[in-house]
């Protein structure tokens, strides 16, 4: 009964509530030395920032800068949080129902930049440039990972798993474009169990994917396009055990040449000590191409779905198959 209640609470309880507190820190970067009016306040600004807190509320947020001499008046929407839409893939959208009535729901940008071109609003929600000079420290976390590949005997195979790492490094030789080199490991045929718990998963069948990319990226606004060439170490190990030593078994590893389906396959045999188990691992290796593709939520934090489809294997027996893997998670920039 403790933990029906208990379950029921948290599924009922609101995630923006609980994760967002009354006010908001925005931080307005000015194009020169400016000083910021907010609600009868005023903050100068220190290297073009100025940092002050907003009551999280229905209403829009309106502020005010003073540079040279000039007042202009500011007004920038509210949206809702992320802590607000988490409540459906966590708690299944029960949760919005509390917050729906909470203002704690709402957010505005972390990062204002203002831009006497945009005549319109007169500012943005992102860093419209990054220019030229500038490094980037990158960090990847895969959440949810897809591998569709021939197996060799030209079966088709899906395989799904969960998280994974990269670290990368970003140069921006132009404005806006840079060339981006990483290594990442991805994780395969896996449960998405929380660290440390998918270290210490016990299965019969384990599988890793391991690379080293090289891309140049175009930022478009939000938007950062990508393409170049992957190389890939592929890793998939799986314990057998024969229980009945009076069954004799023999283990097909991995047929020495690919021929299509329907005829006889020549396979490399190997027998198994009944009442132990054994585990193997078989390796493989490949190039191909590399599409990253990320949206930045805010400053710094970007939503990524990257494809690799792999169209040569290295020292392989067997036919060069065509791959693709598929990869859905957050990035991570940071400023050198």
């Amino acid at each position: 009964m403790f933990f029906v209640f208990a379950l029921i609470v948290l599924l009922f309880s609101s995630c923006a509530s609980v994760f967002n507190g009354p006010y908001k820190k925005v931080n307005v970067h000015t194009e020169r030395a400016a000083t910021v009016i907010y609600n009868e306040g005023s903050v100068e600004t220190v290297d073009h920032v100025a940092s002050f807190e907003v009551k999280r509320k229905k209403d829009t947020m309106q502020f005010s800068v003073l540079q040279d001499s000039s007042m202009r008046t500011y007004t920038v929407n509210k949206k809702h949080s992320f802590a607000f839409w988490s409540n459906i893939p966590l708690k299944f959208g029960l949760g919005m129902l509390v917050d729906l009535t909470n203002p704690k729901r709402f957010t505005y940008p972390s990062h204002i930049y203002l831009d006497s071109s945009n005549t319109k609003k007169g500012y943005y929600a992102f860093e419209k440039n990054q220019l030229k000079g500038r490094w980037e420290f990158q960090v990847e976390m895969p959440f949810f990972n897809l591998f569709h590949r021939k197996d060799p005997y030209g079966y088709k195979d899906l395989q799904e798993g969960f998280f994974g790492v990269g670290l990368g490094l970003n140069y921006f030789y132009r404005k806006n474009t840079y060339l981006n080199f990483s290594a990442q490991s991805f994780l395969l045929s896996n449960y998405p169990l929380p660290p440390p718990f998918i270290v210490f998963e016990q299965k019969s069948e384990k599988e890793f994917s391991y690379q080293f990319t090289l891309s140049n990226n175009h930022r478009i606004q939000r938007f950062h396009l990508g393409y170049g060439l992957s190389y890939v170490f592929n890793r998939r190990g799986y314990t057998i055990r024969l229980p009945d030593p009076m069954v004799p078994q023999t283990l097909n590893l991995l047929a020495s040449k690919r021929i299509p389906p329907g005829n006889d396959v020549t396979k490399i045999a190997k027998s198994i000590e009944p009442g132990i188990y054994e585990q193997h691992w078989m390796n493989t290796q490949s190039f191909g191409l590399w599409f990253p593709v990320s949206y930045e939520l805010t400053k710094g934090i970007s939503a990524s779905f990257q494809y690799r489809p792999t169209f040569y294997r290295y020292k392989d027996k067997m036919e060069p198959e065509f791959e693709n893997f598929y990869s859905f998670g957050l990035i991570y920039r940071m400023k050198l």
